[in-house]
């Protein structure tokens, strides 16, 4: 465990100024990490190999992109809230190629 030290630096896209709204660990064995942006992008890093998974764009629509994201305890499963465009979606993660599947939106 290291403290107050970098441990590594992920870059979000190809952009220099990406601006994330959100991150969240995956807690269900999965040694996984999701970031998201106001841009309404979803990425997928594997923590292990310290590199991105896959990129999903537009999570959610509007301005002001994706607000916030938490995983549910010991699930595979990730809940996002938009900013702007009033909905809350529910992902699985349960693709070979380790990206998220719409389960259920409100």
């Amino acid at each position: 465990l290291k403290l107050n030290q970098c441990v590594d630096v992920l870059a979000h896209g190809s952009a220099e100024n990406v601006e994330i709204s959100a991150i969240s660990f995956r807690s269900d064995g999965d040694e996984s990490l999701v970031s998201c942006t106001v841009g309404g992008e979803m990425a997928v890093w594997d923590l292990n190999e310290m590199r991105l998974r896959c990129v999903s764009r537009f999570v959610h629509s509007g301005r002001g992109g994706i607000g916030s994201a938490q995983f549910i305890v010991g699930e595979e499963l990730l809940l996002t809230c938009g900013r702007s465009d009033n909905c809350m979606k529910l992902h699985a993660f349960d693709q070979p190629d380790g990206r998220g599947r719409v389960v259920r939106y409100r």
